[in-house]
C-alpha cells in the first residue's frame, strides 16, 4: 500500500479519475480520500489541506476501514453478518456512524425481513463493517471516547462489535482496544 498526501482531492468527471490538487476544489467536487490500484499495489490518497489535526486519524482509519471493507473475505464477512442479524433481530437502536445510521434507517424502513441478505441489508452491513472498523483501528492508536446521543448504538453492542473485530483481526502486541486491556498490561 502507499500513500499520499495532497493538500486537496478533487472528484473525476468520469472519464478521468480523481486527482491532486493545490486549490481549493469546489465544494461538489472536493473529497477527503481517493483509492486507485496500481499493478500490485493499492494508492491511499488523503486530502490534508484546512482538515483539523484531530481528524487526521479518522480520515486515515476510515480510508483503511474502507479498502479492507472492500476487499473483506467472506468468512470475515459471514462472521460480521451474523453479528448484524442478531443486533436486527433485538431491535438494537443507533449505530457507530452517520453513514450506517443512514443505511440502517433505509433497511428497516424499506424491508419487512430486515435479516434478509438482499442489496439494502448488504450495503448496510458493510457501512456497519467499515464504519466499526473504523472505530477499532483510531482505538488501537489513540485513547477515544465514543460521542453519546440519540443515534449511538447501546455500549453492549458496540463492544459485541469490538470483540468480534478483535477475534478477527488481533490487536498488535502491546497496544489495546478495551479498558481492562490497559489494566491488564
Amino acid at each position: 500500500m502507499g500513500i499520499l498526501l495532497a493538500p486537496y482531492l478533487e472528484k473525476g468527471n468520469g472519464k478521468e479519475g480523481d486527482c491532486v490538487t493545490f486549490d481549493r476544489p469546489s465544494e461538489s467536487r472536493q473529497i477527503s480520500c481517493s483509492t486507485r490500484d496500481i499493478e500490485d499495489m493499492t494508492v491511499l490518497a488523503l486530502a490534508i489541506k484546512d482538515l483539523e489535526v484531530a481528524d487526521y486519524h479518522y480520515q486515515f482509519y476510515n480510508a483503511l476501514a474502507a479498502v479492507i471493507a472492500n476487499r473483506w473475505p467472506t468468512e470475515v464477512q459471514e462472521r460480521f453478518f451474523r453479528t448484524i442479524r442478531e443486533e436486527l433481530s433485538a431491535d438494537v437502536h443507533g449505530e457507530v456512524d452517520e453513514k450506517s445510521w443512514h443505511l440502517k434507517q433505509a433497511l428497516v424502513r424499506r424491508q419487512t425481513n430486515v435479516r434478509k441478505e438482499t442489496k439494502l441489508f448488504r450495503d448496510y452491513a458493510r457501512q456497519a463493517f467499515e464504519d466499526t472498523l473504523t472505530l477499532y483501528l483510531h482505538g488501537t492508536c489513540c485513547d477515544i471516547d465514543v460521542e453519546t446521543g440519540p443515534r449511538q448504538m447501546p455500549s453492549r453492542y458496540l463492544r459485541r462489535r469490538l470483540e468480534v473485530l478483535m477475534a478477527l483481526y488481533p490487536p498488535p502486541d502491546g497496544y489495546a482496544v478495551l479498558p481492562e486491556q490497559l489494566k491488564s498490561r
